[in-house]
C-alpha cells in the first residue's frame, strides 16, 4: 500500500504544477507514446 500512496502523491503533485510545465510534461508523454506506438506497429508488419 506504500507504493499506491508514493503514486498518488506524486499525481497530486503533477496536477498541481502550473499550466505549461504540464503542458510540456504531457506533450512529451504523448510524443514518447506515439514514437513507441509507431515502432510497435512497424515491428508487427
Amino acid at each position: 500500500m506504500k507504493i499506491v500512496k508514493k503514486i498518488s502523491e506524486k499525481v497530486e503533485r503533477f496536477l498541481e504544477l502550473g499550466g505549461i510545465k504540464k503542458e510540456i510534461i504531457l506533450l512529451c508523454v504523448s510524443g514518447a507514446s506515439l514514437i513507441l506506438s509507431l515502432i510497435d506497429r512497424r515491428r508487427n508488419k
